[in-house]
Parts: structure tokens; C-alpha cells; sequence
């Protein structure tokens, strides 16, 4: 708010036009005298801003005030400006783009001469969630449910550790069973009696299994053994839990079958090849993650070398909620000889990848995009174009350096997320089509693989993202990506996500 403080001026004269001096009225004009004698001249002594040094979140607003201070009372009317952002005439100041600090100033009207000012930092909203498939992989692996003598000495038993993010009756659980007709190290005989078990956590910092059982379901493998289908079975408790949002469970999955050297099968999981800092990028690894009995018959975190693994599995609440992860397949490195499938894909020129996506679940406003590349050769930066559904309007853009991480083997994948922030925040209209795609020049070649969502086979949002699909580009249209052989897929996603913010 603007605050003043009014005070008198001398009379103009009609001979001179300007104010007269006390000394210069005996001399002239009419030689009377004022009946009182007037005030000196008000004098600005400083110009002073408050709050001094606040922190807005970019885009933001922030009220701002100015004292003015000096002798006889000076007006309090000040000018103001700022840097970067916007300010009104009344101290109502909105922040600029993250990642920046700017500065406002207030100078008083009285004297232009004396200022003021406050440094702002200026810093990005709290993140409320992502939007986007949000996962890394870069291939699958699978943990013994048994006794595999060739490579262990116990029968083996693993964990699936998750923070519960509903309040509910757990019906029932999906998990990835793997088995092989053909290769060997995926499962034996039968496949065994496999125990799972709902556990509550124990409340120590290492979370750990309390051996309270809420809930269990005995699964018998399926015989004879099948394909697809089968791998991902939706197994509903007799006696549901109850679960509360905010805790840790614990799905135990044990051998309980008489002769587990025998028989025994595996559950799947994707795998990163290199070790990091974080498995996923939106949530930390307590969240989600995978234990084991090693042969002391203490938990710990499952862990064979370099490289780490993510669960998939789903949570099926009564009420038709659901939590989990459910992406099946993360191949970085792959070729096929004769079926057309070929990871990762290749970023330059006239050949590069999108994400075509119609926003479901309301309007969200976006600060960033990160996607997940790898730069083989050459030095441009890559670009991320969020484009309109005709595919050529460009509604927001930027470039990215991202790290040189060397060509795809069957052991390294090398990719990398690189993320790019928006000038302002984007609101993706909820039922409205997208398209997130990545280019680069042709003289640096980028590489990205696409992940194989489990839609297909029973895996339900949110566990993966449902509003759309990665397709890739040689310079003659685009395609869907290809998985298991199959060409023009509709169920694979680029490993992206977008910063969803506060409004």
C-alpha cells in the first residue's frame, strides 16, 4: 500500500511564478508581509524496503513497502522497479523464472536521487507429484524363489518392501513369476509352493520384516508350464488386510515346497546395470525396494555386485485403488536378428523419439521435463519440444547438455537424466493431446530405449503411465517402438517425467 504524508507549500506569487522566499516578499508585489512565517523545504534523508531479503517462489508474488525518512516530513511516495519480475505501482511484486536472484527498488518521488532496495532469491514452487512414466530401467532380472544348487547354498526367499500410498482392504497382489521353456537359471521342476505373505514393518530405521503375518496366499505354479498371461497372475487373499497409508508392508515370498533344490521358480524385476545414486528418480529406495534372508537367516537389502533392481508388482485395493510398479521390460542394448527389434534408438538428424500423450486425471502445471538419453558422439546439446497435437506448434522448448556416456554393450547402457526447465510454468490441459519429442543435430548422435509397460497384461494405472505411448522416427513417419518381436507397439514409454507443481 502506498503511504503519504501531505505537507504545505509556500504561495506562488503572481509577479515571479514560483515560490518566493520570506526574504523577497518585504521587496515588492504588493510590500505586505505573510500573516505566518512557512517551512523550510522537506529533505529525503533515506529510502528503506521491506522484507529486505525474501525468498518467492518463481512466478510468485510478494508484497513489498518502502519507508521514506527525513526532516519536516517528507512524502512517503516512492517509484518502484525491479530486475527480472514484474512490480506494481503499489509494492505488489511476481517473481521470474527459477534459478535466478533479482532485485527491487524503491525510489522516493520527492528526491529521485535516494533509493532503496531488496535482494530476492528466487526459487521454484514445492513439487506435488510427476507426470510421466517416471522409471529407469535398463534390463530384467529375475531372484530364485528356492535352492538353485549351481548358485546357491540356502533356499532363498526375497521381499518386496513398499510405503503404502492408500488407506484400504488389500485384495489382492500381481507379481512377475518368470519361468523359461528353454533356458535354464529361471526355474526347475514344478516350480515348488511359493508362500506369500503380508507382513507389517518392524518400526527400525532398517525396516525390516516384523513377523507379524496380516495375510497370506500359497501359489502353485502353473502346469504345464505356459506363456505371457500366466507370468502376472492377480492373486486375491482369502482374508484381505487392512492397510494404512503412510506405513511400510513387507510381501514375503518363500519356498514352501518339500524339496526347494528341486523346484522352484523366480519373480522378475528390472534391472539397472550400473550402481545409483537413487534406483528410481521420484521416490527414495525405502519406498520401494527388495529384500532377501542371506545365510546368517538375517534380512537385507538384495544386492548381487554393481547394478541394482526395482520391483514389479501391483496392489489391488477393494475400492478399486491400486500402487505399484508395472513395468515388465527395460532393454537398453538389444538386436534381434530377423524381428526388427532394435535398442536403444538413435537421436539425430532426421531420426529421433516422442512421447504422444492425451493428459487424463485434470490439469497440471509443469516447471520441468526430464528425460532419460545417453550423447554417444558429437557436442550439440539435445532438445525437448513439447508440441501441440498437430505435432508441429511448439508451446514450450529447451536444450540440454547431456553426459557422454560411451555406446551401448549388453553390460553398460551409459544413459543419463538431463532435465529442462521451462521459461514459465506450462499447465497440460487435462484431455488435450501432446506430444514430448526429442531432437538433435546431425552432428552429435544421442541414443534413448523405451520401457515395456504391463498394461497388457493386467497392470493398471497408476503403476505405469496410461496416457500414451513412445513412437520413433527415421525421417519417413513415425512408429510405435518394438518388444518381443512384435513391431508398432502402443504399450512401451520413453523414461520421462514432468515436475508437477503448486499453483
Amino acid at each position: 500500500m502506498r503511504k503519504w504524508s501531505f505537507f504545505s507549500k509556500e504561495l506562488q506569487t503572481g509577479c515571479m511564478g514560483a515560490s518566493v522566499l520570506l526574504s523577497l516578499l518585504f521587496l515588492g508585489c504588493g510590500g505586505s508581509s505573510p500573516s505566518s512565517t512557512p517551512s523550510a523545504n522537506p529533505t529525503v534523508t533515506s529510502v528503506s524496503v521491506s522484507p529486505s531479503a525474501p525468498t518467492v517462489a518463481f512466478l510468485h508474488t510478494q508484497q513489498f513497502t518502502a519507508t521514506v525518512t527525513g526532516t519536516n516530513g517528507p512524502s512517503q511516495a516512492v517509484t518502484w522497479a525491479a530486475t527480472q519480475g514484474t512490480i506494481t505501482a503499489a509494492g505488489l511484486y511476481t517473481a521470474p523464472t527459477s534459478g535466478t536472484t533479482d532485485t527491487v527498488t524503491a525510489t522516493s518521488i520527492e528526491n529521485s536521487a535516494i533509493s532503496g532496495a531488496a535482494m530476492i532469491t528466487v526459487q521454484a514452487p514445492p513439487t506435488v507429484g510427476y507426470y510421466g512414466s517416471q522409471i529407469q530401467a535398463d534390463d530384467i532380472a529375475n531372484i530364485v524363489i528356492g535352492w538353485n544348487p549351481l548358485n546357491d547354498d540356502m533356499n532363498r526367499c526375497a521381499d518386496i518392501r513398499v510405503l503404502c500410498n492408500h488407506t484400504g482392504t488389500l485384495e489382492s497382489i500381481r507379481p512377475f513369476f518368470i519361468w523359461s521353456l528353454v533356458k535354464a537359471g529361471y526355474n526347475l521342476g514344478t516350480g515348488g509352493v511359493i508362500l506369500i505373505e503380508v507382513q507389517a514393518d518392524d518400526g527400525t530405521a532398517n525396516h525390516f520384516p516384523s513377523g507379524t503375518t496380516l495375510a497370506s496366499y500359497t501359489y502353485h505354479p502353473p502346469q504345464p508350464w505356459a506363456v505371457n498371461y500366466l507370468n502376472w497372475p492377480l492373486l486375491t487373499f482369502a482374508t484381505p488386510p487392512s492397510l494404512v497409508a503412510g506405513k511400510i508392508y513387507h510381501f514375503i515370498f518363500s519356498n514352501i515346497d518339500p524339496d526347494p533344490k528341486a523346484n522352484w521358480i523366480s519373480l522378475d524385476n528390472l534391472w539397472l546395470y550400473e550402481t545409483e545414486p537413487q534406483r528410481q528418480p521420484c521416490w527414495p529406495d525405502a519406498d520401494m525396494d527388495i529384500l532377501e534372508k542371506n545365510e546368517a537367516g538375517n534380512w537385507v537389502v538384495y544386492n548381487r555386485g554393481t547394478g541394482s533392481i526395482t520391483p514389479v508388482f501391483e496392489l489391488a485395493y477393494a475400492d478399486g485403488a491400486s500402487q505399484g510398479q508395472g513395468y515388465i521390460q527395460g532393454y537398453c542394448a538389444q538386436t534381434v536378428a530377423g524381428d526388427g527389434w532394435v535398442n536403444p534408438k538413435a537421436i539425430q538428424g532426421t531420426s529421433g523419439v516422442r512421447e504422444t500423450f492425451t493428459v487424463s486425471g485434470g490439469n497440471k502445471t509443469v516447471s520441468s521435463v526430464s528425460v532419460r538419453v545417453n550423447r554417444i558422439s558429437g557436442a550439440s546439446p539435445l532438445t525437448l519440444s513439447l508440441l501441440a497435437a498437430d505435432g508441429a506448434t511448439v508451446l514450450a522448448t529447451g536444450a540440454v547438455m547431456a553426459p557422454k556416456g560411451g555406446a551401448n554393450t549388453s553390460s553398460f547402457c551409459g544413459e543419463s537424466w538431463v532435465t529442462v526447465t521451462f521459461p514459465s510454468p506450462f499447465t497440460l490441459v487435462s484431455g488435450t493431446a501432446y506430444f514430448l519429442e526429442l531432437s538433435s543435430p546431425e552432428d552429435t548422435l544421442h541414443q534413448t530405449h523405451a520401457l515395456n509397460r504391463g498394461t497388457t497384461y493386467g497392470f493398471s494405472a497408476p503403476t505405469c503411465f496410461a496416457d500414451g505411448y513412445a513412437q520413433f522416427t527415421t525421417g519417413s513417419g513415425w512408429s510405435g517402438f518394438d518388444v518381443w518381436g512384435l513391431q508398432n507397439r502402443t504399450d512401451c514409454d520413453l523414461q520421462f517425467y514432468f515436475n508437477v507443481i503448486a499453483d
